[in-house]
């Protein structure tokens, strides 16, 4: 079962950086564990009543909280994809424009 206490320790380690950094998360993130933290006495409860009730919610309370973390990691990796890309355009730019100034060079001499 997930620590729902402290949710961004379920990221890797270069991701949870990325994820503490930004500066709307941390609210959203104090948010989740508040609504997490809520639920336990809703849980404990559910468990001595009907076990299978408190699982299930458990369960689904693990979802949102996966769900949301694998959003942000998605997230990271499409933007790192499309920087990786962007970086590897502007060195063919840059070779491109090299090339043509070297023969441009050569023109002239």
């Amino acid at each position: 079962m997930l620590e729902l206490q402290a949710i961004e320790q379920h990221l890797p380690q270069h991701l949870r950086q990325q994820f503490m950094s930004m500066p709307h998360h941390g609210p959203l993130l104090r948010d989740l564990q508040d609504l997490n933290a809520s639920f336990i006495p809703v849980l404990d409860f559910l468990c001595s009543y009907k076990t299978e009730f408190g699982v299930m919610l458990q369960r689904m309370i693990e979802a949102y909280n996966i769900i949301l973390l694998m959003q942000f990691e998605g997230f990271y990796k499409n933007d790192n994809a499309k920087s990786r890309e962007y970086e590897d355009k502007l060195i063919q730019l840059s070779r491109d424009r090299e090339g043509v100034l070297y023969q441009k060079h050569e023109f002239d001499t």
